[in-house]
């Protein structure tokens, strides 16, 4: 029974909430670790204790930063976030740990990946309901359950008789993933939330259900930080409060 968590952003004031609400001892990152937060390198560190970490695409350049993926302006930032990575004392186990970072992978009959299925840097949104070739191309494996993030919003997608639904799930309501139906489970941010309900989301999955969480946090220190950081940009704090 993993707890599933994603795009934690370096919003350790939201990480530590929902950890303080895990009970289980199994956790699931499904990437963004870092980057747009004031506490990228304390939520690094911390994720070491997970049981696995999928690398989103701002893990990824503090790794190997390819200028030619981003614009300038958060070029800049990931070159600043990573001299801060370079300064701290321990530096070698920081970077131990985000090289440990998977690209995806699966286990009994589910899928776990940031983004898409095979694409770190593809996102899938509500709206891809009314796409459902795409969909049906990220399902065309023989696992039943594919866990997302990248999008910062929480959604089951089912597809059922050819035709796929997204549901917006309620807090601590458990939902079927039934074994002879296709499922995909974005779950939502940590850090970001961008679904228009500030609280940090995490969920807790079962190879049959799922039940999805919101959890309420010290918005405000998070968004002090933010603002008192001279390598953050302000919006990533200003639009916390509306969950955009």
């Amino acid at each position: 029974m993993p707890a599933l968590i994603g795009d934690i952003h370096g919003n350790l004031e939201a990480l530590e909430a929902v950890l303080a609400r895990i009970s289980v001892t199994d956790i699931v990152c499904l990437g963004d670790v870092v980057c747009y937060g004031p506490d990228s390198i304390e939520c690094v560190r911390k994720s070491n204790a997970w049981k696995s970490v999928v690398a989103g695409p701002l893990d990824l350049a503090l790794i190997r930063h390819d200028p030619n993926q981003w614009n300038p302006t958060i070029n800049g930032y990931i070159e600043r976030m990573r001299n801060r990575f370079d300064a701290s004392p321990d530096v070698d186990f920081l970077n131990r740990t985000l090289d440990s970072y998977g690209s995806e992978f699966t286990e009994n009959g589910c899928w776990y990946f940031h983004g898409a299925p095979e694409n770190v840097r593809d996102w899938i949104f509500p709206e891809e309901i009314y796409c459902p070739a795409r969909l049906d191309k990220f399902v065309d494996h023989p696992e039943h359950i594919y866990f997302g993030g990248g999008s910062h919003i929480p959604g089951i997608f089912r597809r059922t008789n050819g035709q796929w639904e997204f549901t917006t799930p309620e807090n601590g309501v458990t939902y079927d993933l039934p074994p002879n139906e296709k499922t995909i489970v974005t779950i939502g941010s940590v850090g970001q939330p961008r679904d228009e309900d500030p609280r940090a989301a995490y969920a807790i999955a079962t190879d049959t259900s799922i039940v999805f969480y919101r959890v309420d946090y010290d918005l405000e220190l998070t968004q002090r930080k933010i603002n008192d950081d001279p390598d953050s940009d302000n919006l990533h704090g200003e639009r916390l409060p509306s969950g955009r």
